[in-house]
């Protein structure tokens, strides 16, 4: 059997605190890669899930206000219901016309 010297024994320690390290500096760098790329597809996500909502708040409320302007009688249900789509609707960022339409039925007692 050979010999085992110290400096042997010193040369592969330093070569494993090295590769250790090494291994700590790359799951380092690559956990951040991975966070920030799902960071980056978790905020596409939430855009496209607001813009899906707003679309479809938009959409139920120009259904049910055009049925009541054009003298549909809507039941108290449906009515909180408008009234919580509509807020849910202006929470999300949508005005324009939508307000103008929930404002003409109001002013002419329909809701």
């Amino acid at each position: 059997m050979e010999n085992i010297t110290l400096g042997q024994i010193s040369t592969v320690i330093t070569f494993l605190v090295a590769f250790i390290g090494s291994l700590s500096i790359l799951y380092s760098k690559i956990k951040t890669a991975i966070k920030s790329t799902l960071k980056e597809e978790l905020n596409d996500l939430k855009k496209n899930l607001k813009e899906e909502s707003l679309s479809r708040c938009k959409s139920d409320l120009v259904v049910i206000m055009s049925k009541i302007s054009n003298g549909y009688i809507p039941t108290k249900e449906e009515i909180i219901v408008l009234y919580e789509t509509k807020q849910k609707y202006n929470q999300l960022g949508g005005d324009s016309y939508i307000d103008d339409m929930f404002e003409k039925l109001k002013k002419e007692g329909k809701l």
